[in-house]
């Protein structure tokens, strides 16, 4: 038996195909992704500058992040071509500091908005959870605001640094708004200050304290659902971070990676639909993408103790994504410290993009939903060929089911369609980002 169902509340649509056993149970689900963007296309015969101003346009949840991959893209394209770049200590904080404070404030979205809606008994807490989730995201982009000027689709970020430059007060004001932002994690999501939460080492902790997140893994026990979602436990990350490093994992073991290694294939439908997302594997197999990724990878002490109980489930995929605000939170208010007013923002590049005859670059960072690559080939100066491989690309490949992909086994052999909807969204999926 077949059964359809449209997916709400996520970052655009998504169409699940539900295989169902006899007794309801999932045998195998296809995830298509209906509608297509197109912005591959559209760069192509475009001046290299200008995938600066598109890029960032591909997602209005995680623009930076697709601006900052643009930017080093086009950097590696003047490093390939043998021209050396000064990018200073201040720019490279500054691109730091917006990506991550746009992966919090999608983190807090994430969580009010798409998670704890897809549970029982989030009408009860629907007003609050939307006004959390809004509260924090503007906190978010005010203090993304005084660093690198409009959010989101900004393009402050080119070859050579960021055409921004805060003044102290701007710095001020954006210490003000983490502050505030700090006063949100610990009002709602979990009743401890960041700082504290970042030293949480045992995961029965987690469950005795107070918050929003708290009170969803106790549901998820009291469900007994503390190992449902559970996938292929390989784990990848293609760009260092403010967490830890580039790498994969196969469950706990670590290994590097080589980033030609990562294909995109064609994308597949059965017959009767439409689907715009291309798989990604790295060395033909699928890899999880994303916080669990980054924390696996990362040897995160907590998150590899809740690895060793629940593997890679949903419950650990969301712990991850959640802990990752504190610890981002964190790294900012350091961050922010150690900037140098008195650098330059930009230092501008030797020579244009129009005087190199032929190059190509790779740029790739760490979003919030995981590893996000941009590829460019350009011919003096114009834009021959981009390439977008995105984290839910990673995520929810469709495979076969003798092989599925990574959301495709982690729903395999659920109860019902209800879970397996909970299950999808907890990888924080984004279809506007991966249908390009």
């Amino acid at each position: 038996m077949k059964i359809e169902r449209f997916i709400e509340r996520i970052e655009g649509e998504a169409t699940l195909l539900f295989d169902k056993n006899r007794d309801g149970s999932i045998r195998f689900v296809e995830i298509f992704f209906p509608h297509i963007r197109g912005m591959e296309k559209f760069l192509e015969r475009k001046p290299a500058l200008d995938a600066l101003a598109i890029a960032p346009r591909v997602c209005g949840i995680c623009g930076h992040a697709h601006l900052v991959s643009a930017a080093k893209a086009l950097e590696s394209c003047y490093e390939n071509a043998g021209i050396e770049l000064n990018i200073s200590a201040k720019a490279e904080a500054i691109r730091s500091l917006t990506l991550s404070l746009e992966i919090i404030q999608n983190h807090f979205k994430w969580f009010y908005l798409t998670l704890l809606p897809a549970t029982e008994g989030f009408e009860t807490k629907k007003d609050k959870s939307v006004l959390t989730a809004h509260h924090a995201a503007s906190l978010c982009s005010r203090a993304i605001a005084h660093l690198a000027g409009q959010w989101p689709h900004t393009s402050y970020a080119l070859p050579g640094g960021v055409m921004c430059d805060p003044t102290h007060v701007e710095m001020l004001q954006t210490e003000s708004l983490l502050a505030q932002i700090d006063e949100v994690f610990k009002n709602s999501i979990l009743q401890l200050d960041p700082k504290d939460a970042c030293k949480i080492a045992k995961v029965e902790t987690l469950f005795e304290k107070n918050g929003d997140f708290p009170d969803l893994l106790r549901y998820f026990r009291k469900k007994g659902w503390e190992r449902v979602g559970q996938s292929h436990d390989r784990f990848i990350v293609l760009a260092n971070h403010p967490i830890g490093g580039a790498g994969k994992a196969i469950k706990t073991r670590l290994a590097p990676i080589d980033i030609l290694s990562a294909k995109e294939d064609e994308a597949i439908a059965p017959e009767g639909f439409i689907n715009h997302a291309k798989p990604v594997r790295y060395n033909r197999r699928f890899y999880e993408a994303g916080p669990l990724a980054r924390a696996m990878v990362a040897k995160s002490y907590l998150i590899r103790q809740m690895h060793r109980r629940y593997k890679d489930a949903s419950l650990s995929r969301i712990t991850a994504r959640v802990m990752e605000i504190a610890k981002l939170l964190e790294y900012c208010k350091k961050t922010l410290d150690s900037i140098d007013l008195s650098e330059p923002s930009y230092v501008p590049p030797p020579v244009s993009l129009k005087e190199i005859e032929s190059t190509r670059g790779q740029g790739y960072v760490e979003a919030a939903r995981g590893s996000l690559l941009h590829g460019v080939h350009l011919y003096r100066g114009k834009i021959t060929r981009y390439c977008i491989t995105t984290p839910t690309q990673w995520n929810l490949a469709n495979g076969t089911p003798e092989y599925p992909g990574v959301a495709q086994k982690a729903m395999i052999g659920l109860p019902n369609e209800k879970v397996a909807e909970m299950v999808f969204k907890s990888f924080d999926i984004c279809s506007v980002c991966t249908t390009q």
